[in-house]
């Protein structure tokens, strides 16, 4: 159980344990929770066949979004899951308002054990924004066991690029596609994130978060050094985000005749 805590702690970049009853509330009117869907669908529709892709899996989903917006270009059955209930029971209602509830199965789960029941996936999709698998090519040694033996993962990484200034002690991005290479991965393609567009995105998400906890003050005042300290570390990572890391969506296939190294 404290595992599974800590992963959960470090997926959302919390710091004290206390906030996560408070964690749905927070984020009750985010959606897409720090990825970037139209990356992804952009890669998918540009370079996978629709008829290749009959079942996709999502390992860490939040409220669904990106299957879901993914549902709305291609047709296939999709999973997606999370450790959060709330979270599951979001993308459920979100996939049932969009007609999508037949095709897409969200499931409360730990991702790290959730292989033992998912397999044979023709695309696997992971935002790797922390380190719940290891690094890079741990990732997606993990990452390979979810996949067909020809099938695609896309994946979200980021890496620093501020020498002077590195306290997530990121991988440079050298040592970052330094470790990619080792996977037996291929790079596909790859999208950085445009800064402006996610400056944009850390704004709109930051009010809304900020409403929140104004509300939750208002309820639970005992409450307000935790979700004020919660918000002030929110900022600081949106603004490490947008001035020290580089955060892009890569799509990658595995290398041919190439076995997936096991340790860094």
């Amino acid at each position: 159980m404290n595992e599974v805590r800590d992963d959960f702690l470090d997926s959302l970049d919390l710091d004290d344990s206390e906030i996560i009853p408070f964690i749905p509330e927070i984020l009750k009117n985010l959606w897409g929770l720090g990825s970037m869907p139209e990356y992804v669908i952009h890669l998918v529709e540009k370079h996978i066949p629709s008829n290749k892709l009959k079942r996709i899996i999502d390992l860490g989903c939040g409220k669904g979004s990106v299957l879901i917006q993914l549902s709305e270009k291609i047709k296939f059955e999709g999973i997606g899951i999370d450790l959060m209930s709330e979270f599951i029971d979001e993308a459920k209602r979100y996939a049932s308002r969009h007609s999508y509830s037949e095709n897409l199965k969200f499931e409360v789960g730990d991702i790290k054990k959730m292989v033992e029941h998912y397999c044979d996936f023709d695309l696997v999709i992971y935002a790797h924004d922390s380190d719940i698998f290891g690094n890079v090519t741990q990732s997606l040694c993990e990452l390979e066991k979810y996949m067909l033996d020809q099938s695609w993962i896309v994946f979200e990484g980021l890496y620093n690029i501020n020498q002077l200034n590195n306290p997530e002690n990121l991988p440079n991005k050298e040592e970052f596609h330094l470790q990619l290479e080792k996977s037996g991965f291929e790079v596909i393609n790859q999208i950085v994130w445009d800064k402006d567009e996610l400056r944009k995105t850390n704004q709109t998400n930051t009010k809304l978060i900020r409403d929140r906890i104004t509300h939750l003050i208002q309820s639970h005042p005992d409450k307000e050094k935790l979700f004020n300290t919660y918000l002030e570390n929110q900022i600081e990572e949106c603004q490490e985000l947008e001035e020290n890391i580089e955060c892009l969506t890569l799509l990658l296939k595995r290398k041919r005749n190439t076995t997936m190294a096991k340790n860094t």
